[in-house]
């Protein structure tokens, strides 16, 4: 029973997606029950569990996970379609259903291993903090950020449900590094702006540059940024940057990977490792590939993987580094003077006079009243940040500049060693689990 229990729980945590807000745990659509024990069967073999005894313990003990019919981020084709193949199966036919069920077990495997990939990257950044820094960037839905925001409908009256939003948006970030102040093996940055930006790779470069000169301290040599598939990530102006950052010695490998965490579409995602090898002039190369266990490309030893003989030991990103010479400008918002002067004349007096609002959220709207024409003014002593990273860049210890196959054995030795960590009993959060383990520990 503990293996196939354990079995399941590494699989949920793999493949499942988890929701932030909830303990509630969803498996991607299409997949029933009974797949999920064939699996664990071809895998355990005689130390499986039977299937009434596995449905008995999911049902009494695993009630969190569940299995929806329709998932609530976004859908992968490659899932969408086997599904679709499926149901136009006759009821007869049992050869093409097996022959889809084969592909969907095909695929659910490359994506558990890709949320593998990302779950060791993340855990090596809180455990070799002087090595690894993982981040992941993503924007939230802005239809969710609009303000105000009044949930229930006691408090939503005829009066201020048709006024016009003030549009706000999210970018947030995930730094994988333990927490100090909450106890968790991640920090948390929200970077907001009311749309008088442009949301391109500017907006991304700029706060991941925010966020390095957080941790400018403690940077590590290798960077791991985990963004989605969208162009305003997975662009020549990105692979830049991060060639930047390497050709200036903040970090010594800077590599991207779009996420899989969410949806796991296979079409346009890729991985990318920017790198020199030339250590004095640092000049930055690039290879990619479509995923965990895949081919770097281009490969040295296969002339058809690249096009030009300079490029079969990576791609070069720059053509010349004549730009370095002189610090971007800052982009001046743009002009939502009349959209924001609606907001200020229709929108906030309403509010404030509907009593609805709690006094936090009547001062917090006092206090936007009279400040929001200041975010259209762009400020005219602003440093450009990579100045400050640059100072705090140190000499990479000799001990990091191993051989390549004694990190790949040092890795394999660091992952047999590692114990999975497995919590009974009542939930706790983890700042108050750091503390009774702590205490715990005191007493002995």
């Amino acid at each position: 029973m503990a293996e196939s229990i354990g079995w399941f729980q590494n699989f949920v945590s793999d493949i499942g997606e988890h929701m932030p807000h909830q303990e509630k745990v969803t498996l991607p659509a299409g997949m029933k029950k009974t797949d999920v024990w064939k699996l664990m069967t071809s895998d355990l073999d005689s130390q499986s569990l039977a299937k009434s005894s596995f449905m008995k313990i999911w049902k009494n003990s695993f009630s969190n996970i569940t299995i929806v019919k329709e998932n609530p981020f976004s859908k992968c084709h490659i899932c969408t379609t086997l599904h679709f193949e499926y149901e136009q199966c006759g009821r007869y036919d049992k050869e093409g259903k097996k022959l889809i069920i084969d592909k969907k077990r095909e695929h659910w495997e490359y994506v558990r291993k890709q949320k593998e990939a990302y779950y060791m990257r993340r855990e090596a950044s809180c455990l070799y903090p002087k090595r690894f820094l993982t981040i992941i960037i993503d924007g939230m839905d802005q239809k969710k950020t609009n303000i105000p925001i009044l949930y229930t409908k006691a408090r939503n009256s005829k009066q201020i449900s048709n006024l016009q939003q003030v549009r706000t948006h999210l970018l947030g970030v995930l730094v994988h590094r333990d927490s100090e102040t909450s106890g968790m093996r991640k920090v948390r940055f929200g970077h907001f702006d009311l749309m008088q930006y442009p949301h391109d790779a500017n907006l991304n470069m700029t706060v991941l540059l925010e966020t390095l000169c957080e941790f400018k301290d403690a940077l590590g040599t290798e960077l791991h940024l985990q963004t989605d598939s969208a162009s305003d990530n997975k662009n020549k102006t990105v692979l830049g940057f991060l060639g930047l950052l390497v050709h200036l010695g903040i970090f010594e490998e800077g590599w991207m990977e779009n996420s899989l965490i969410n949806s796991h579409g296979l079409g346009d995602q890729f991985e990318f490792r920017i790198h020199t090898v030339d250590k004095e002039r640092r000049i930055p190369i690039f290879h990619y590939r479509k995923g965990e266990g895949e081919r770097w490309m281009p490969d040295a030893a296969d002339d058809t993987t690249y096009e030009v003989h300079q490029d079969r030991c990576g791609i070069l990103i720059f053509k010349d580094m004549d730009f370095l010479q002189r610090a971007p400008e800052c982009v001046a918002p743009t002009d939502k003077s009349m959209y924001l002067d609606r907001i200020l004349k229709e929108t906030c007096p309403k509010l404030l006079k509907s009593g609805l609002l709690t006094s936090t959220e009547q001062q917090w709207w006092e206090n936007f009243s009279s400040e929001v024409m200041t975010y259209l003014k762009t400020s005219r002593n602003v440093d450009f940040p990579l100045i400050h990273l640059i100072e705090s860049v140190k000499e990479i210890p000799e001990t990091l500049m191993s051989h390549p196959v004694e990190t790949r054995l040092q890795e394999l030795e660091d992952k047999a060693m590692k114990r999975a960590l497995v919590y009974t009993g009542n939930y706790l959060p983890p700042k108050k689990r750091k503390a009774a383990e702590k205490s715990k520990k005191q007493r002995k």
